[in-house]
């Protein structure tokens, strides 16, 4: 029995959540974080992406609530290996009804 167990948890039932990754060196951060999420937000789902293009196709087909990114960030606003910048993920994150975290 460990400390929570003593005040019992609230379990948020319906929301779906992605923590994910761009890029390999992420990984072990994303799998915490998704374990995390996972202990109040049964429905979550862990996933590691190659590039942001494959993430935004996954956020307009997957029905997520909340998306949690791990990735680098150029100097500039861009995001790995691609032109998008990071107000443009936020941009199709609005109009999917995803809150990027």
């Amino acid at each position: 029995m460990g400390f929570l167990d003593l005040f019992g948890r609230d379990k948020v039932v319906g929301t779906k959540v992605l923590a994910c990754a761009v890029g390999s060196d992420f990984d072990e951060l994303a799998d915490c974080d998704a374990a995390i999420y996972k202990f109040y937000y049964p429905a979550t789902t862990v996933a590691r992406f190659s590039g942001i293009q494959e993430l935004i196709d996954s956020l307009r087909q997957g029905g997520y609530d909340i998306a949690h990114l791990f990735c680098d960030v150029g100097p500039a606003g861009h995001l790995p290996g691609s032109s998008i910048q990071g107000t443009d993920l936020i941009e199709s994150c609005c109009s999917c009804n995803v809150k990027l975290l």
